[in-house]
């Protein structure tokens, strides 16, 4: 007879252990291995959101949630295009991202700047190594973008590489010439300037304004949220510009 809640499986066994450690004795068999912590891939039903994926969050969890992408201009800190996605990897969003942006300008009528033979002069584009892979540099330079993608991680306190000079060779593959363009005087210092372009603009959404969840439940929802997030940083951005402008 069973006498208040049944104790499951589980938990019967932390008991057993509990018990056997303070008569110290040793279990008998194979030790269990320890339990992984990362969700299996098809772990992935949600009841509240199916739409939303487990990602892994900035405390070293997992979570639901949605991925927020962003285009900012390097002037003004203006979101040219915002989008949400539910993969939680980034290799294949820097390239429609990319073309979203070119057609935001091209409906906002800005016309770029020529080079000699007529075409637009290429657009420098900076990202971190999420979005790197061989395909996306060669699309986004079809697309008259000028890539600057970080191939890895660089450590904390890690030495600083010398400056490249000259070209690299055109036998390196992809991953090197990109390697060698970063290390260039001038790839160094547009992809610095990311600390000042597109990073601050997240903090400012989150920790400025308190923005660190959706409201909005479903992919298409979030993706509507998220823009008119964007449209009020960038009215917030529009309004400070005019207003420095008005009192100088």
């Amino acid at each position: 007879m069973l006498v208040g809640p049944r104790i499951p499986d589980d938990g019967f066994e932390v008991l057993v252990q509990a018990q056997r450690e303070a008569e110290g004795r040793k279990r008998r068999g194979k030790e269990p291995a320890p339990v992984d912590a990362t969700p299996e891939d098809k772990a992935q039903t949600n009841f509240t959101d199916p739409e939303a994926k487990i990602m892994k969050q900035s405390n070293k969890g997992f979570d639901y949630s949605y991925n927020a992408q962003a285009v900012v201009d390097g002037e003004d800190q203006i979101i040219v295009a915002a989008e949400v996605t539910n993969q939680a990897n980034d290799k294949q969003q820097g390239v429609p991202m990319a073309q979203a942006a070119l057609d935001n300008v091209q409906a906002a009528q800005i016309d770029r700047p020529k080079q000699a033979d007529g075409t637009p002069v290429p657009i420098p584009n900076t990202a971190d190594s999420g979005y790197f892979s061989e395909q996306a540099v060669e699309d986004l330079e079809k697309m008259g973008i000028d890539p600057y993608l970080a191939t890895g991680r660089q450590k904390h306190h890690a030495a600083t590489l010398p400056v490249a000079e000259g070209e690299s060779t055109p036998t390196t593959s992809t991953k090197e010439k990109m390697q060698h363009k970063l290390r260039t005087a001038t790839g160094k210092l547009l992809y610095a300037a990311r600390k000042h372009i597109v990073e601050p603009v997240f903090g400012q959404i989150k920790s400025a304004r308190g923005i660190r969840k959706f409201l909005l439940r479903g992919l298409k929802k979030v993706s509507a949220e998220w823009q008119l997030i964007c449209l009020t940083h960038n009215l917030l951005k529009i309004w400070r510009r005019a207003s420095a402008v008005a009192g100088s």
